[in-house]
């Protein structure tokens, strides 16, 4: 059997490794705030993951295919992963996010029919989904920077009760 590269539109980022000049996205210094790792090698790993789960399409200058790796990082620099639980989930949401972009990306396209839109829309609930999961997941781990706790917003029909927790104003 052999080993053969499928063709298509899709272009890896640097191939099967993180190219030098992706290893420039980081600054020196940032990459253990990044991936919460003091382990260079297993940091570089949690990049290169991050990177090659991008949608990469050939059309992309080398200026926006930076900036879509610069975002990709920064997202995972704003999870903040402090083990190598959260740094899996912290990739694994970053991939997940750029699916699901991609699949309404394709849902919006110029001439895209109405089956072709409902079916992308769909496919974006899946990762959509999972996204939702592995949040609720680092929640249930017990962040304690409270990246992922639950929030809300005061409202005049809500007031904290003795426990600290919100019931309808009466």
């Amino acid at each position: 059997m052999t080993n053969t590269k499928p063709k298509g539109s899709v272009r890896k980022v640097a191939g099967d490794t993180v190219s030098p000049k992706a290893r420039g996205l980081v600054a020196p210094g940032s990459l253990q705030e990044m991936t919460g790792s003091t382990d260079t090698d297993r940091a570089m790993v949690l990049l290169q993951e991050t990177l090659l789960s991008l949608w990469s399409p050939k059309e992309l200058s080398e200026e926006q295919l930076d900036q879509r790796q610069k975002a990709a990082l920064a997202a995972l620099k704003a999870i903040a992963p402090t083990d190598e639980f959260e740094r899996m989930l912290a990739a694994q949401m970053v991939a997940a996010h750029s699916a699901a972009m991609d699949c309404f990306r394709r849902a919006m396209l110029e001439g895209a029919t109405f089956d072709g839109r409902e079916l992308n829309l769909k496919h974006a609930e899946k990762p959509m989904a999972t996204y939702t999961r592995q949040m609720e997941a680092l929640d249930k781990y017990g962040r304690k920077s409270g990246f992922c706790r639950k929030r809300w917003a005061p409202s005049p029909h809500l007031r904290p009760n003795s426990a600290g927790a919100a019931s309808r104003a009466r």
